[in-house]
């Protein structure tokens, strides 16, 4: 409650310009899907309609929304006025089309958006939203997960802790046992709950290819890949496995959307010195982290990016104060 005021003091009192004067840095902002009234435990991912609006003003009025094209020749150049700010959206969300881009489009501001192809391709849900349709929002009373050796009663004191638990298992198993253990949460409902969770908490549903070249057909949008699926490119993830990701999901986009990818953004924000060669190998000409450090501070191959928070008192304190 405490930083709440806080943050809210600082937005709304005028301090952030005068901390904007003081110092700016130029920031990657990165978000995930824009939905209308998203709910707060299941649709993480998404951003409300209305609170991306607020954010949206803010920038238009205080900071200068680059390209990724004029970011990447900036970073080339090392020349920043300390103003920029790169929008970047990751996964690939429905909502991208149907709610971010007309608003995007009316502010005029570029964007770049990182897609995870396999997800698009099956119309496949990502692991860790998987989790949250399962665990929280479905009529699942017991989780057994054999392969986990996790047998558990659900419950309301318990549920969250299971589902952080599990969503920690994701981002950090090799990714075949990411995807024995996803099998295993979708066969502990039927089919039917699952459909209708999905229709329920629309916002966690993938763009077709249909949706997602329409989308990049907009002069605004640039797009890059976040992979085959959604791997998280930690240490316990095979080179070889690893290559397959980051090599061929950029092919798949070029030839799907007959564009040029040229941008990468880690799944998760895991990198290591392997996968950021394999970037480099690859033909990207820039990689995405999402780490909160300064521009400058890590390699093209891991470029820090700032989560946004989706509290606009939150976000003000946040991109004004960043990178400390």
């Amino acid at each position: 409650m405490l930083k709440d005021n806080i943050y809210k003091f600082y937005a709304f009192s005028g301090l952030d310009r005068l901390t904007h004067i003081v110092r700016s840095a130029p920031a990657v902002l990165f978000y995930h899907g824009v939905g209308i009234n998203p709910n707060a435990l299941i649709e993480t991912e998404s951003i409300g309609v209305n609170d991306f609006l607020l954010q949206l003003k803010y920038l238009k009025q205080y900071y200068n929304v680059i390209s990724p094209t004029e970011f990447e020749q900036r970073y080339n150049e090392q020349d920043w006025d300390g103003n920029e700010v790169l929008l970047t959206f990751d996964d690939g969300y429905k909502n991208i089309y149907s709610t971010a881009l007309p608003i995007l489009e009316d502010y005029k501001f570029p964007f770049l958006l990182f897609a995870t192809t396999n997800n698009i391709e099956n119309n496949c849900l990502f692991p860790t939203t998987i989790s949250r349709l399962v665990l929280l929002a479905s009529s699942l009373k017991r989780l057994n997960l054999e392969t986990q050796s996790i047998d558990v009663v659900l419950n309301d004191d318990s549920r969250i802790q299971v589902a952080n638990k599990v969503s920690m298992m994701l981002k950090t198993l090799p990714i075949d046992q990411v995807n024995n253990l996803v099998d295993e949460l979708v066969g502990l409902i039927s089919e039917d709950e699952y459909q209708t969770l999905r229709a329920k908490y629309s916002s966690v549903n993938p763009m077709s290819w249909d949706e997602l070249r329409l989308v990049s057909e907009s002069p605004l949008c640039t797009v890059g890949s976040h992979a085959l699926d959604h791997i998280c490119c930690h240490a316990k993830q095979c080179e070889s496995e690893l290559r397959h990701q980051i090599v061929n999901s950029r092919l798949v986009l070029q030839d799907k959307l007959g564009i040029t990818c040229d941008y990468f953004a880690y799944p998760n924000g895991n990198y290591t010195d392997i996968s950021n060669e394999i970037v480099r190998d690859a033909g990207y000409k820039l990689g995405f982290s999402t780490k909160r450090l300064p521009i400058n501070a890590m390699t093209r191959w891991n470029i820090p990016r700032l989560y946004v928070p989706y509290d606009y008192s939150r976000f003000v304190y946040s991109i004004v104060n960043y990178p400390r």
